[in-house]
């Protein structure tokens, strides 16, 4: 039990309630979508003037922000449009009037003009701006981030034109795709857009809405600029412990301006690889952008509109050697299977040709602006994206799915976003935002419902049918609610900001997997010796395995007592077949925060956050977790059932004050020009925490997996005729779930139906993570600015998993193995197991369910990073501009929490002891990163008619990390590729022996190959006498260069046409071994095939040339395939990525106006 908060944190929580309990918005992260103009006027004395007017004006739409300098001669101007140019104005009685004109402003920039005054007396001259101050040498600027202003977006090469693509300029983030910063899961960032979330919220894609569907939510013609966000010590900014992109949508102008963009891309614009062409593939790109004024100087609009159509090849064929990819399966085969699922089963299992996936998305954006008046300004934004993708069919030279596998990814995002900002005096500034979002996603199959079916044939060859077991029944509504409001009050050298940011989430989450039923049909033998191939098995309906979920069989008497089933359903399945977890998920937000001008050079900031989640609905109770009593069917005799689980609930949802968090947060900024040179010098940095929300899928696991809800069926090999529609005169339905075999129902099923349960620890709080920042800048001639900056996390708390339905052997006192751990420290939770499957004979708590997985909290987790960097901002229209940097990181943590399902995250976290795993180095850590990119501008001819563009983007970064694994279930948990190998010190470490009865290779060959293997590879030979750690090794090293040209010439006046070529992963154009990005599957490398350990059992005998004693029993036994030697010296144990691995162009054209 978590110890009662301190008074002051109830005080607090009390007080958020109290205030924000009528609001319901979304993960707020207010996040800045303006910039900010500061100075001092003095006269040529140097004295402060005080009560000088100050006007700014933004020229393309003649927007004013003015103001009045304070007591000590300072001004402030907040909420101004990003870009400009602007015209400043700075006035005083008996003084000249000062003008500065065409500067800009950047996206979250507090800019520096200090303007000294004339008396009117004196002749005239231009003002004098004494100080200004660029995006990277900004007194505001205190932690890791960049810029990515809209030359960058237009100049630099991006195929997917995202705003992940382009974040990759970050040096901090990983070259590697995906979009980690910081070391950090992607999960954990945050994407803002006018300051509403974007991000995928529940945590089903790669981090945005519409990424299932293969798409980007918003258009990139619709972006201004964005920043990328790693620790800014403002604590509006939350809601990421990763990294946070923080992006502003165009606006209209007096002017009317629009563009109409085309790009196209096909086969013969992506190259060979390895010899074979990539196959039918095409794709076409429209956008179309249009602003104005709807009343000039007061009304604007701007609108977007992008369709995306592609098509993309899969290119694994049937018998066809000269194929990308060939099935060694044969056509006879699979016509074989269609055959029977048609004629046994009434089903069409779609055809084996080779086939393109459609990906389609349509985009519109709509913003209007309004100027109420100089003080108060409204803008108000509608983006739409709707986007589909076939998808489901996996292809392979073992595995061949039909093409009933495939379904539709359709994704619906429609967010809505109003902001309010209000100057109020001299004093007061005020920004409000009030988002709605609203996403729907669901997968539609290409055929009519059906089963998971895969049959085997003879060796490791399958193919598959029906739809995928996952497919079956999932689709997800999600409906955000989002309020922001931050008061800046400005009082001379202290800008205090009071606000709130809130969210309302509600979730509406159907998946129920296997809900039609999954069957594997294999080769078996008859009890009468007969052998029967997986095909004729499909034929008899005898499956292998079976897996079914179904409506749950726990019903309650009037005392509300559990009945407890011996043998037939309690109830049958409801109405509702597919019932959705539906669930609300709240967050309230408090923060005050002070920046204060200490010194004309120091500026300090300080704040505190506080959030606290809460889930006002708990999900269902199941009695077999937390203990009940209950009544024996037909006799109604009563008993007691025992808890399970002791001291665990599945209606915990861990929220209130109780979890509260809290982000105190610390920065600073030092101009230290003068102090060392003549140059600008700025050293910045800060320290503070940081807090995030977590996918809410593994929220809604504990919605979903209740075990009271739905029940789970998990069994081995059946007789012929157990599936429905297979026996003779067998009436059921093989597509109605409610003809699925059930217990009680068929011999070979258990008359208790086993389930997997979820739980979260009642102290489970959200992702937090302490940062700390520190960094030199130092301007340099020709307009050069270099960087050090060294960025540190520690974890604070982070999601990690346990299973609570498995004992330690050793603990417990269990007979169920020979030992209770491996000789060197490796728990056991069951009998260990060689081969594919896992252990079946696991030490469980409890029978009534499979596993019993406890989402809870660990502090363990660091990550760092340091950072040199030389970097040239863009003076004017032309120019040069870029930045080259090299990064150094490290990444450790407990889980990299990869998946969306807790079993997942639990099973596939490679590790020494399942139940409790050592910190790691993360999936998502990039050790060594070079990170250049350019861009050149030319303009040329009569009246600059002619320009042309270069930009270019070079990415080396050293490879994914990996682990080495067993081939097996080396600690019995039921998980065959999950256990870090064991790396013998010495011959007498371990027993080699050979791979199967073929293996002619002598005890000493058979050490020797293995030992050779260790010493070539240094993370393992550093690991002797140990079980390895995890992603101890990397892939090799990744060189991606990436290219953009654009030619453009004016037609008429203010009219162009620019003709544009982007080129991604060039180095492979001039040699196909170039650029090529090989990475391990699924971050690990099966190295040792587990056979067992040693027992007492085996004393006396003789293996692997030596007789076994006393001091051998623990000890592994293991074998090391001739291919794994081969495959490491050759390097074929890593994937090369096709698609990726080759070059690949498009080409465009675009007309301005």
């Amino acid at each position: 039990m978590k110890p009662s908060p301190a008074k002051p944190a109830t005080l607090c929580g009390a007080l958020l309630l109290v205030l924000f309990a009528a609001a319901t918005p979304e993960d707020v992260r207010a996040q800045g979508t303006t910039a900010s103009l500061r100075g001092t006027v003095t006269d040529q004395a140097g004295e402060t003037l005080p009560g000088a007017n100050v006007l700014a004006v933004h020229q393309p739409s003649g927007t004013r922000y003015g103001t009045t300098t304070g007591a000590n001669g300072q001004y402030e101007l907040q909420g101004m449009r990003v870009g400009g140019p602007y015209r400043l104005t700075v006035s005083f009685v008996g003084y000249q009037e000062a003008t500065e004109e065409d500067f800009e402003l950047s996206l979250g920039q507090t800019r520096t003009i200090n303007v000294q005054l004339l008396q009117q007396a004196q002749e005239l001259e231009p003002v004098e701006v004494v100080g200004q101050q660029s995006s990277v040498i900004n007194t505001n600027r205190t932690g890791a981030q960049t810029n990515v202003s809209q030359q960058a977006i237009e100049t630099l090469p991006s195929i997917s034109r995202s705003l992940s693509d382009l974040a990759r300029l970050t040096p901090q983030a990983s070259g590697r795709g995906g979009n980690s910063i910081a070391g950090r899961n992607d999960r954990y960032n945050s994407i803002q857009i006018d300051g509403a979330t974007f991000d995928d919220v529940f945590g089903l894609g790669e981090a945005v809405p519409g990424s299932q569907a293969g798409a980007q939510p918003i258009s990139l013609d619709a972006i201004e600029e964005f920043n990328v966000n790693i620790a800014p010590y403002d604590v509006r900014q939350s809601g990421f412990t990763g990294g946070q992109i923080n992006a502003i949508t165009k606006s209209g102008t007096n002017d009317f301006e629009g563009a109409v963009r085309y790009r196209r891309g096909q086969e013969s614009f992506v190259g060979d690889f390895q010899g074979q062409e990539f196959g039918n593939f095409n794709e076409n790109l429209f956008v179309g952008t249009l602003g104005g004024p709807i009343v000039e100087d007061e009304l604007f609009f701007f609108v977007n509109a992008e369709v995306v159509r592609e098509s993309s090849p899969e290119n694994t064929a049937v018998s066809d050697p000269d194929a990308a990819v060939t099935f060694e399966g044969s056509e006879d085969q699979l016509a074989s299977i269609s055959e029977i699922s048609e004629n046994v089963y009434g089903y069409d299992a779609g055809g084996f040709e080779t086939f393109s996936e459609r990906q389609d998305n349509y985009k519109f954006l709509a913003k209007v602006d309004w100027t109420i008046n100089d003080d108060h300004r409204l803008s108000v934004t509608e983006n739409y994206l709707s986007a589909d993708s076939e998808t489901g069919i996996g292809r392979g030279e073992t595995s061949f799915d039909l093409g009933s596998r495939q379904y539709t990814l359709e994704n619906s995002t429609n967010t809505l976003t109003a902001q309010l900002r209000s100057t109020f005096s001299e004093t007061f500034y005020n920004e409000a935002r009030v988002v709605y979002t609203r996403i729907r996603d669901s997968r539609n199959p290409a055929g009519g419902p059906f089963p998971d079916v895969t049959v085997n044939f003879s060796g490791d060859l399958s193919a598959g049918l029906g739809i995928g077991r996952f497919n079956q029944a999932n689709q997800l509504d999600q409906d955000l609610y989002q309020f922001t409001n931050d008061l800046n009050i400005s009082l001379g050298d202290h800008q205090v900001t009071l606000g709130t940011s809130n969210y309302r989430s509600r979730f509406s989450n159907v998946f129920i997997q296997d809900f039609y039923g999954t069957y594997t049909f294999g080769p078996y033998e008859s009890p009468s010796g007969e052998q029967f191939t997986g095909i004729e098995a499909f034929r008899q309906g005898r499956p292998s395995s079976y897996q079914f979920s179904y409506a749950s069989e726990y019903a309650f008497d009037e005392q509300g007592r559990l009945i407890f089933n011996e043998g037939n359903p309690v109830r049958e399945p409801s109405d509702d077949l597919r019932p959705p977890a539906e669930f609300t998920a709240y967050q309230f937000g408090l923060y005050a925060q002070d920046e204060w001008s200490a010194t004309d050079r120091l500026n300090l900031t300080l704040g505190l956050r506080a959030d606290v989640p809460y889930l006002p609905e708990e999900p269902t109770e199941n009695p077999l977790v937390s203990g009940t009593t209950g009544v024996r069917q037909g006799s109604g005799e009563p008993f007691d059932v025992e808890a399970a689980f002791p001291g665990f609930s599945t209606t915990n949802t861990a929220s209130g004050f109780d979890n509260l968090l809290f982000s105190p947060r610390f920065g600073f900024n030092f101009d230290a020009t003068g102090l060392a040179t003549d140059f600008s010098t700025q050293i910045r940095g800060g320290a503070g925490v940081f807090s995030g929300a977590p996918p809410f899928v593994f929220i809604s696991n504990q919605y979903t997996n209740t075990g009271a809800d739905v029940a789970r069926l998990d069994v081995g090999a059946q007789e012929p005729g157990f599936v429905p529609g297979s026996g003779e005169n067998d009436d059921r339905d093989i597509t109605d779930p409610r003809d699925q075999p059930r217990p009680g129902e068929f011999a070979g099923l258990s008359p208790i139906a086993t389930t997997e349960v979820n739980l979260i620890s009642e102290d489970f709080n959200y992702p937090q993570t302490f940062r700390a920042d520190l960094a030199v800048d130092q301007e340099l001639p020709m307009g050069l600015i270099a960087t050090v900056e060294g960025l540190y996390s520690s974890t604070i708390s982070d999601v990690v998993y346990r299973n609570l339905n498995l004992n330690q052997i050793a603990e417990s006192g269990s007979e169920i193995y020979g030992i209770g751990e491996s000789q060197y420290g490796r728990p056991l939770y069951g009998e260990p197991v060689a081969g594919f499957s896992g252990s079946n004979n696991r030490n469980k708590q409890s029978e009534f369910f499979t596993n019993a997985l406890l989402l809870e909290n660990t502090s363990k987790g660091y990550e760092y990073s340091i950072t040199a960097q030389l970097q040239r901002n863009l003076q004017g229209e032309s120019g040069l501009s870029g930045s080259l940097s090299y990064t150094h990181g490290r990444a450790a943590n407990a889980n990299n929490a990869t998946s969306s399902r807790a079993i997942s995250n639990w099973q596939f976290n490679e590790v020494k002891d399942v139940n409790d795993p050592r910190v790691g180095t993360a999936d998502f850590q990039t050790s060594h990163r070079v990170l250049a990119w350019g861009s050149y501008r030319l303009t040329y001819g009569d009246g600059n008619r002619f320009s042309t563009s270069i930009g270019l983007t070079y990415d080396g970064t050293s490879g994914a990390p990996f682990s080495y694994i067993y081939f097996g279930d080396a600690n019995g948990d039921g998980q065959a590729f999950n256990d870090l190998i064991y790396v013998p010190e010495d011959r007498r470490d371990v027993f080699v022996v050979p791979t199967d009865g073929s293996d002619g290779r002598t005890p000493d060959q058979l050490w020797n190959a293995l030992d050779s293997y260790i010493e070539g590879e240094e993370p393992l030979d550093e690991a002797r006498g140990e079980v390895i750690k995890r992603n101890t090794d990397v892939a090799p090293w990744q060189n991606i260069l990436d290219l953009s040209i654009t030619q453009g010439i004016e037609t008429f006046d203010g009219q162009r046409v620019e003709i544009n070529a982007v080129m991604e992963n060039v180095l492979n154009a001039f040699d196909n071994d170039w650029g090529r990005i090989q990475t391990p599957g699924f971050n690990n490398y099966t190295l040792l095939n587990f056979r067992g350990y040693i027992t007492g059992d085996d004393v006396g005998s003789r293996q692997a040339g030596r007789v076994v004693t006393e001091d051998d029993i623990g000890k592994p036994v293991v074998s090391l395939r001739d291919e794994e030697v081969n495959d490491r010296l050759s390097e074929e144990r890593f994937t090369p990525l096709d698609f990726l691995s080759r070059w690949r162009f498009r080409l465009g054209v675009r007309y301005t106006f």
